[in-house]
């Protein structure tokens, strides 16, 4: 639930708040291309692998969770869930 909550408030809050605050008209006027700024709104993927390892490990050595399957398996999972959330937070 963290990882969605963060998905849709991260990305798509801020976009909205930046519109809301009329950021978005002065960001276009400055030479920085478009999609340079939604790349740097999706630098919420690298916070995504810290919180997944974070969630995993503790599961793992707290509770004796095992980890079913391949780490890239859980790796595509949470970058498709990531964003597919964040299409939900736009």
């Amino acid at each position: 639930m963290n990882l969605m909550g963060s998905a849709i408030w991260g990305m798509g809050f801020a976009i909205v708040d930046a519109r809301r605050k009329k950021l978005m008209k002065r960001l276009v006027a400055t030479p920085m291309p478009r999609h340079d700024y939604l790349l740097s709104s999706c630098s919420r993927m690298a916070l995504l692998t810290i919180e997944v390892a974070a969630v995993a490990g503790f599961g793992y050595y707290v509770f004796g969770v095992p980890l079913r399957g391949s780490l890239a398996s859980l790796a595509a999972l949470c970058v498709l869930g990531s964003l597919s959330f964040s299409a939900l937070g736009c």
